[in-house]
């Protein structure tokens, strides 16, 4: 038997089993919260004002620049020249520093200790895209990490690093250590919550795997929705970095008293023995009962005794009729997150093809009624066709590896660059919306912590919704309503005053209304995902979602830069998001829609798909 059948026998209910899973996916929300919480330590929409000479206030040395309804906006990079104290028209850049007024209030952020305000502010942009781009060399190097030693090690020591380095963050008062550390945090932050996502999907059967992911996913919004309380909580940046980085000490004693390594892991590396004994274990949790070895390499079923598992808990049977090394989804898929911020980067669904790149044994008893080309359902599942060509494949009497695939056959065939070069943009569209629309949160009218758990909270539903939606519509057609609404509600963001005529406050409109543009960005994020894996050829799945993955990590990178343009016009930034999703909407469209068709395996089949879109 294989490891799925070997779960089969002893179920995925246990107590062994659900702290695991409490575990590595409290491990991923912290990973998230890790991630995204630079929205908050690094606000960029922090109030500030030339600091007055003694004996002046703010309000008669900083100039009048414009007024919103009815309230003075004084200028926060210029004040008024004081010559032998008295006050001149001349004005000049801030002379003696800046002072901001929430720092009264005790809260502080990034920019508050560092002054990167006005001339600086590049540098808080800076902060940020290091933080994405460590990120994105992390994503690589924990992944062959993870592949190589273990998701268990690799974890745990991601942990420890992102402890010390975020603990080191909240004690920094030098800029250039400090640009430095958020490097090394973001490189550390994949082996917390790629790896932790991997992990946490491969503890499900194939059959099992789509409501894996979607309680993986919904750990990631738990550590998203908890950044906005903590905050609050602690409105002082350094106290909330280290709250949130010793917040991780209790998961080492977890992962050394009860955390096991993947089963699947142990297997690919030939230790049979040790996860025979992870086996062995789950099953005297449950009081089963096994004669004779789980993953002993045979085709018959070996006896139950003491305690038959019930048959409401055996989990479906599948198999592929061949001896085959799997393929699983590539680690660059995941991150989220978010991320992909959603750098995140994670997956709507995984299959036994697709879950972390690697190979991993599947021994699996052939049936003579498998069928070979089921058709998808619009939720790919992992009963798709294992590679035939290209990609790694073991029969049972040959072992020879079949040619390598690399991102260069993503543009062999013009029909494959054009899915390609769609994909690729949808990847970075949605990366940079993802997080722009949530470092927006602190800058819109009303409480900046209530605006970021509205914001985050939303994602919640996503999930659910989009897996009814794509069983029922497939996924190229919600996706491009759902581009187009969130095309609408960024372009409504962008010009909706927070007040209008009458002293008619409109904030309240504004949140919800960007509440329902993150929604609709979620939904299209997670159906994206599911067609980039739906619409490569199997040889080159893999290659093709890895490297979308990769594109909206660059993403993330630029988009820091984006709140920038708010200097030029207040609504540059959502204006161009906005045209971002008008096109991505139409750019979907082009692709071919992949409900209920058999995934594509070779070249040829991405043909017949485009042919009968």
């Amino acid at each position: 038997m294989d490891v799925d059948s070997s779960l089969k026998i002893v179920g995925l209910c246990s107590w062994v089993q659900l702290i695991n899973l409490a575990t590595f996916g409290l491990h991923f929300s912290l990973g998230a919260l890790q991630l995204t919480a630079i929205a908050l330590t690094i606000d960029q929409s922090v109030e500030h004002y030339c600091k007055p000479p003694s004996g002046f206030t703010v309000n008669e040395t900083a100039p009048l620049i414009n007024r919103i309804n009815d309230q003075p906006v004084r200028d926060g990079c210029h004040m008024y020249v004081v010559f032998n104290r008295t006050l001149t028209d001349n004005v000049t850049s801030c002379q003696n520093g800046w002072e901001y007024p929430r720092v009264e209030l005790g809260e502080t952020n990034t920019l508050t200790d560092f002054d990167l305000v006005c001339g600086r502010n590049v540098l808080a942009s800076t902060l940020m895209s290091l933080h994405f781009a460590g990120s994105l060399a992390g994503s690589f190097l924990t992944g062959q990490a993870a592949d190589l030693s273990g998701r268990r090690p690799v974890a745990v020591i991601c942990l420890v690093l992102m402890i010390i380095l975020g603990t080191a963050i909240s004690f920094t008062w030098n800029l250039e250590l400090m640009l430095a550390l958020r490097f090394l945090l973001g490189l550390v932050l994949p082996g917390n919550t790629m790896v932790a996502y991997n992990r946490i999907v491969e503890m499900f059967t194939p059959k099992k795997r789509v409501m894996g992911n979607m309680v993986a996913q919904y750990f990631w919004t738990f550590g998203v929705i908890m950044v906005a309380p903590i905050g609050a909580l602690l409105p002082n940046w350094r106290n909330f970095q280290l709250a949130t980085s010793l917040g991780g000490v209790p998961f080492l004693l977890l992962y050394w008293l009860v955390t096991y390594e993947s089963l699947r892991w142990l297997v690919q590396k030939g230790r049979l023995h040790d996860a025979e004994a992870i086996l062995k274990k789950i099953a005297k949790s449950r009081n089963i009962a096994y004669e004779g070895s789980f993953l002993a390499h045979q085709e018959e079923e070996v006896p139950l005794s003491k305690k038959t598992v019930p048959r409401e808990e055996m989990l479906p049977e599948e198999s592929n009729g061949q001896i085959a090394l799997s393929l699983q989804q590539d680690d660059k898929e995941v991150e989220g997150a978010f991320g992909g911020i959603k750098n995140r980067s994670s997956v709507i669904t995984a299959s036994v093809e697709d879950v972390d790149g690697n190979l991993s044994y599947g021994f699996i008893p052939k049936r003579e009624d498998e069928k070979k080309d089921e058709p998808t359902t619009g939720i790919m599942t992992d009963e798709s066709p294992s590679s035939k060509e290209g990609s790694t494949v073991v029969s049972k009497d040959e072992g020879k590896s079949a040619r390598r695939y690399t991102i260069f056959d993503l543009f062999k065939t013009r029909l494959l660059m054009k899915n390609t070069l769609i994909i690729f943009y949808l990847w970075f569209a949605m990366d940079i919306m993802y997080f722009e629309i949530l470092v927006y949160a602190t800058s819109f009218t009303g409480n900046k912590y209530l605006n970021f758990f509205l914001l985050s909270v939303v994602e919640a539903p996503v999930y659910i919704h989009d897996y009814f939606l794509a069983r029922r519509f497939g996924c190229r057609r919600p996706i491009a309503v759902f581009f187009l609404a969130s095309a609408v509600c960024f372009i409504l963001i962008a010009f909706l005053p927070a007040k209008i005529a009458g002293d008619t406050d409109l904030a309240v409109m504004i949140i919800v209304v960007a509440m329902i543009g993150k929604f609709y960005v979620n939904a299209a994020y997670e159906l994206t995902m599911l067609v980039g894996a739906e619409i490569f050829p199997t040889v080159l799945r893999n290659i093709g979602q890895g490297s979308g993955a990769t594109v909206g990590r660059v993403g993330t990178i630029i988009a820091p830069f984006f709140l920038l343009l708010k200097n030029v016009v207040n609504f540059l930034p959502m204006t161009i998001l906005a045209l971002m999703s008008v096109v991505a909407s139409l750019c979907v469209l082009l692709l071919p829609e992949t409900k209920n068709r058999p995934l594509p395996e070779k070249y040829e089949d991405s043909q017949k798909l485009a042919r009968n879109p």
